[in-house]
């Protein structure tokens, strides 16, 4: 049957009772019944109070899928059926709403699902939280904790393949609002011994295997391991290292991926697989025995190659830790006396070794999680046991997965043993706890609704845990007496010091004890504790030893020496230069402490219990073993808490949901009560007849004593249910067949109105028919009339178009004659023209020829005369005494001469190439008129050709549809043309309308004819568009957008962090001051009540300009700042006196506010300038410039520049602002102050 399908009452959709404190009769045997019939049916939860009993299903039940979540959120507890979600979801509302810390604690025996429960509250939780992107870091943190945790301290053991070895407590912590912000873990009681030995068919930690099956093969060369568990001592005894339940692959990629979720770095990962790997190590090291030269006994090592690898992994050499294994060192007279260890004692040595590594290494790795998971700055109060941050308390909720009450049957060759006795001291405790905090509670309810107390009878077992725990008597301290007593000192001994000082006491048993002689159960090397849940046996074997936890010295010593990450912090006592002669604490009394804190951790929340049952010991699902259930139920104490929870009233409910519940067994409550809830519920009990002494009314609930008397009150409710259902089923039936008959009636009536229209009609279709007749005759004599007229104009019509045909032809025929003469006239001109113009330019040639001949003769005479003239002139040279003289100058007539040659040739050159270009532009000019006259002629002659096409066209449309139509169709039709375009763009313009939004550029294109039309109804369109979407917009909305135009029009293309702003909306009040009471009370009254804006600011110091957080609130009248604690008032800015505001065009946050300067002013004006930074720095601009113009009707002054001048306490101080770095993008800045200048600079 379906479990959520959203029932509103604990009543309804369940197999057996809810709720066990409703049972009748309270005995062992209906409970236990109740919970098999419910199991049966997949009902795993069942409520004792607000207890949730759950049962193990061993299989997977749609019960926790994110739909369940969201039904059971916000409810109820007893709203829906039994769930852990109710009492996550009740004590997470709790926490949140009335601040009050909670705690869940899971008790049950291995195997019962304590750590599946304690993983659906934390999934719950994550779900109903809030959302964001730290938030969802430490919600991902605190879940990925978990798969680490489970795999170094989990293991297989017979009862639970995943069993928890180890106790947990989490604080979860959360803020004001609801929000997980960290974590706390406190561990309990690792089962270290787990490490080197395990019972038949277990296992030891889950991290072996992973690393063994699942590492990567270079990982493990690097460890110096094998991919098989078989080859390591520590793991094949048990004969178990597979599980087919467990996925060792998928479990080891989920702790990789959670220790770097947490935040573990790669050095502290690869250190943790070393010591894993070294503990592997060690159990393969064998010894061998030796007789020392004394005779004493001493070993060898069988294995060195372990030891030395072993050795490698943690850091240390090979001599000292063969060294620590084999010798012990002891303290003798003030003397240092090192001694050989025998083959046992060395096992011992090696054993103890390793589970102190693993141990110390399991809270190493705790605290390393709580150093990644808790919140910033925490400190917490060790005497009030809160969390507080920064002056302000967080919320806290606890979960608590701790083991249940251990008892082992001596008949399946366990023992009870030392372990089995302090899980069942802490039972014991939080039994304690669980009957003052429920009796507590109980009271508490009954003096609240105003309801006499009524004594409860119930065993209380504080005389058992002062057994237990009392300082001087008490078995602890004894074990820690006799631990430290010298001389010889055994378990037995240990056991007649109990049976001396404790055999008085009620609850103490031994076999040497006067009233126990004759009990043969109890053996002589054992005592038993009669506890809350029954008579345990407990075997002193080893008690001394387990509650000692030695390590000897060297190993501690040797330790401490290795240069591995980890070993130094983890073994500090082996430090030599830290010696202490104080015998460290025992375990017992380790424990005893970390139960007193958890306890008084505990008592200052309130509690919430799930109690966890194991159906079976084969883990198989829908089989519950009712033997295995009632030794659960029994020493759990369940039937206990039902009495309890019975004592006085066994139910209450508020007065509301029983009287809505109830009404309809009063006739004055149904259907509905109009007066107080309470009078209803007392109408229904006094008709009902019901006695008085089987309820009491509370101030807002009623009390029922027996839950018989609520099973009759629901027989009740049924019984009036079924009459309810049968009276309904009698009125609708009535009422279906009044409405029938109402449809008959009008159908009859439509029916008759449809008949006689029908003849109406009939009637007016054959007087329109006659009519018809007489209007087609009339209307065909009038056709005929006209037809005549219109043939008459058509002859004449045709006859004028036949005319003006043939005068077109004509017209064409002469225009085409004269353009074959003029053609012709234009190619003689031309061929004349380049006749001319060919004789011009040989002529022209034969000159330039001549002319060049000319020169050349000329110039070859002077050139000889020359060379004569210089022969000459050298001659006489010759004759003077100044030869080089008359060299230079030969030399210099001669250059002068070839100088003028080389002019002369050039210039000949220069009029030949003139002549030719002349040559060249006359043919290319007769070429270009030619070719122009050509392309003129073929132009005249293709438009006269286009003109007799189309008068021809015109002609042949003319005689086509010319008698087809009137002589005024063509301007109707051209109209009726014109019509239709328009007509067909208008429609295809509808249809293809672009998108509502302002913003959109996006318009069809239109035809070049209606272009203009196109551009004008655009306009039209986009104005009509941007209307409506104003007319969407409310006041409120309408300021918004007032208030983002604002911001617009100051910072666009001016400030680099105004574009992100653009779609985030303006929120104004940041830290919801106006539901803040304080401000209320002392700032309503004021000008100052209406809050435009209000955010915590950082006010730069003028002096240093260092930071200082304040409140800033800007009203309507004026900016405040104030305390962030106290509210209390630092500087009033009236707004009236800001009259500019300064802002650089970076991605600071810095503002400036520029007051008025006055020279009697008070004393805030004579400071000077502000200069603020905030994140909301285009919001704040732009609300304190609207209310500044809505003030004083002027708008201030913004400045956006990288320098501006301010006056700080009446010097001018030159502000400048530098991007340091332009790529960074947070936005942090570095003020400096220097003289009368200020340097900011974004960092």
């Amino acid at each position: 049957m379906a479990l959520h399908s959203g029932a509103l009452q604990i009543f309804e959709n369940n197999v057996g009772v809810s709720d066990a404190v409703l049972l009748d009769p309270v005995t062992e045997d209906v409970f236990i019944k109740n919970i098999q019939d419910r199991f049966q049916h997949q009902q795993i939860y069942t409520y004792i109070g607000n207890v949730v009993v759950s049962v193990n299903p061993y299989e997977k039940l749609p019960l926790y899928n994110h739909s369940v979540v969201e039904e059971y959120r916000s409810r109820n507890i007893y709203e829906l059926p039994p769930h852990i979600y109710a009492i996550a979801d009740d004590a997470y509302r709790s926490m949140r709403d009335r601040s009050l810390d909670q705690c869940i604690i899971i008790s049950g025996e291995s195997g019962s699902g304590k750590t599946e429960a304690s993983k659906v509250i934390m999934q719950y939780v994550a779900e109903v939280s809030g959302k964001g992107q730290e938030i969802d870091r430490v919600k991902e943190q605190l879940l990925q904790s978990n798969p680490v945790l489970e795999a170094f301290g989990n293991a297989k053991t017979t009862r639970n393949d995943n069993s928890s070895r180890f106790g947990k407590y989490m604080d979860i912590e959360f803020d004001y609002k609801g929000d997980p912000v960290g974590g706390v873990i406190t561990n309990y009681l690792l089962e270290k011994s787990r490490v080197a030995v395990q019972s038949n068919g277990e296992r030891s930690f889950h991290i072996f295997y992973q690393l063994l099956r699942c590492g990567d093969p270079k990982l493990l060369s690097a460890l110096k391991l094998v991919a098989d568990p078989h080859k390591y001592n520590f793991l094949n005894t048990s004969g178990c290292t597979d599980v087919e339940t467990i996925n060792d692959a998928a479990d080891f990629a989920a702790v990789q991926n959670g220790l770097k979720i947490i935040g573990f770095r790669g050095e502290e990962i690869t250190a943790l697989w070393q010591l894993v790997a070294a503990i592997l190590k060690l159990g393969n090291v064998q010894f061998s025995p030796r007789t020392n030269a004394d005779n004493t006994d001493g070993c060898d090592l069988s294995t060195p190659k372990e030891v030395e690898e072993a050795a490698g992994l943690l850091g240390c050499s090979y001599d000292t830790l063969a060294h620590a294994l084999m010798h012990r060192t002891v303290a003798v007279k003030g003397d240092m006396v090192t001694t050989d260890l025998s083959v046992p004692a060395s096992y011992y040595a090696r054993d103890a070794l390793c589970k102190a590594i693993y141990s110390r290494m399991f809270s190493w790795l705790v605290n390393r999680i709580n150093d990644s998971i808790k919140q910033d700055s925490i400190s917490r109060s060790r005497d009030k046991h809160k969390l507080v941050r920064g002056g302000q308390r967080t919320k806290v909720m606890g979960v608590l997965d701790i083991y249940g009450f251990e008892v082992f049957e001596t008949s399946q060759g366990q023992s009870n043993s030392f372990e089995q006795f302090i899980i069942n001291y802490c039972n014991e405790k939080l039994q304690q706890i669980f009957i003052e905090l429920t009796l507590k509670e109980e009271q508490e309810e009954y003096i609240k609704e105003g309801i006499e107390w009524i004594h409860v009878e119930y065993f209380n077992n504080a005389v058992i845990c002062e057994l237990i725990e009392k300082s001087v008597s008490g078995i602890l301290s004894l074990l820690d007496e006799e631990c430290l007593r010298p001389g010889n000192t055994t378990d037995r001994t240990f056991l007649a010091k109990l049976d001396e000082r404790c055999a008085g006491h009620p609850h103490y048993e031994s076999r040497n004890c006067r009233k126990n002689q004759s009990d043969k159960t109890l053996p002589h090397d054992a005592f038993r504790l009669r506890h809350y849940a029954g008579n345990v046996t407990y075997k002193v074997e080893g008690f001394l030893d387990k509650n000692n936890d030695l390590l000897f010295r060297d190993l501690s010593q040797s330790m401490h020496k290795c240069r591995h990450l980890l070993l130094q912090a983890l073994f500090p006592e082996g430090n030599p230069s830290e010696k202490s002669l104080r015998r460290p604490a025992t375990a017992g009394t380790q424990f005893k402490i970390s139960v007193t804190e958890l306890m008084k951790n505990l008592l200052s929340k309130n509690p919430n219990y799930i109690r966890c049952i194991k159906p079976n010991d084969f883990k198989r699902p829908k089989k519950l073993d009712l033997q295995i259930v009632t030794h659960q139920v029994r020493y759990l104490g369940l039937m206990e808490n039902v009495r309890v929870r019975r004592a006085g009233y066994a139910f209450r409910q508020v007065y509301e949901p029983f009287l809505y519940r109830y009404k309809m067994l009063a006739d004055k409550t149904w259907p509905h009560w109009h007066g107080a809830p309470q009078e209803g519920v007392k109408e229904i009990l006094q008709q009902q007849q019901i006695s008085q002494d089987e309820y009491a009314f509370g101030k807002t609930k009623i009390f029922v004593r027996n839950p018989k008397l609520l099973f009759d009150m629901e027989e009740r409710r049924r019984e009036r249910m079924h009459y309810l259902a049968t009276l309904i089923q009698k009125i609708w039936k009535g009422y279906y067949q009044h409405k029938l008959f109402l449809i008959m009636k009008a159908a009859q009536v439509v029916i008759s109105a449809r008949f006689r229209g029908y003849w109406a009609h009939k009637q007016y279709k054959a007087t329109q028919r006659a009519t018809l007749i007489i209007q087609c005759y009339a209307r065909g004599w009038k056709a005929r009339e006209i037809l005549r007229a219109l043939k008459l104009a058509k002859k004449r019509q045709l006859a004028a178009t036949t005319i003006r045909r043939y005068y077109m032809g004509y017209k064409a025929r002469v225009l085409l004659a004269q353009l074959k003469l003029a053609k012709k006239q234009r190619l003689a001109v031309t061929t004349i023209s380049s006749h001319y113009r060919g004789y011009k330019a040989r002529v022209l040639l034969a000159q330039l020829k001549l002319a060049k001949k000319q020169r050349l003769a000329v110039t070859t005479i002077s050139s000889h005369y020359r060379g004569y003239k210089a022969r000459v002139l050298l001659a006489q040279l010759k004759l003077a005494k100044k030869q080089r003289l008359a060299v230079t100058t030969i030399s210099s007539h001669y250059r002068g001469y070839k100088a003028r040659l080389l002019l002369a040739h050039l210039k000949d050159l220069k009029r030949q190439n003139l002549a030719a270009v002349v040559i060249q532009k006359y043919a290319r000019a007769m070429q270009a008129r030619h070719l122009l006259a050509s392309m003129k002629r073929e132009r005249r002659e293709y438009w006269a050709q286009g003109v007799i096409l189309k008068y021809f066209r015109g002609w042949q449309v003319r005689r086509v549809f010319k008698p087809k139509f009137r002589r005024i169709a063509g301007p109707k039709v051209a109209r009726f043309v014109k019509t239709a375009l328009k007509r067909r763009y208008l429609l295809k313009l509808r249809d293809s309308l672009p998108s509502m939004s302002p913003i959109s550029q996006d318009w069809p294109a239109a035809p070049r004819r209606f272009k203009t039309t196109s551009e004008v109804l655009c306009k039209l369109f986009h104005r009509w568009r941007c209307a409506k979407y104003r007319q969407r917009f409310d006041e409120k909305s309408r300021h918004r957008m007032r208030e983002k135009v604002t911001a617009s029009d100051i910072f666009k293309d001016k400030k680099e962090i105004y574009p992100p702003t653009v779609p985030v909306p303006f929120k104004g009040d940041y830290v919801g001051l106006s539901q803040n009471l304080k401000w209320q009370k002392t700032y309503k009254p004021t000008d100052d009540a209406y809050v435009v804006f209000a955010d915590n600011v950082m006010k730069i110091n003028r002096a240093d300009g260092k930071m200082v957080s304040k409140l800033m609130v800007i009203s309507s009248q004026a900016v405040l700042l104030l305390d962030p604690k106290s509210l209390a008032l630092k500087y009033r800015i009236p707004l009236n006196l800001v009259t500019k505001i300064s802002t650089s065009p970076f991605k600071d946050k810095l503002i400036v506010f520029h007051l008025q300067k006055q020279e009697n002013g008070d004393v805030l004006t004579k400071k000077g300038d502000f200069v603020f930074s905030n994140d909301n720095l285009v919001e704040i601009v732009a609300k304190v410039v609207m209310v500044i113009q809505q003030l004083t009707g002027k708008q201030p002054e913004v400045q956006v520049s990288q320098r501006m001048v301010a006056e700080f306490k009446g010097h001018t101080v030159e502000v400048s602002f530098n991007n340091g770095q332009p790529e960074v993008q947070s936005g942090n800045v570095r003020i400096t102050r220097k003289g009368n200048r200020l340097d900011i600079i974004q960092t």
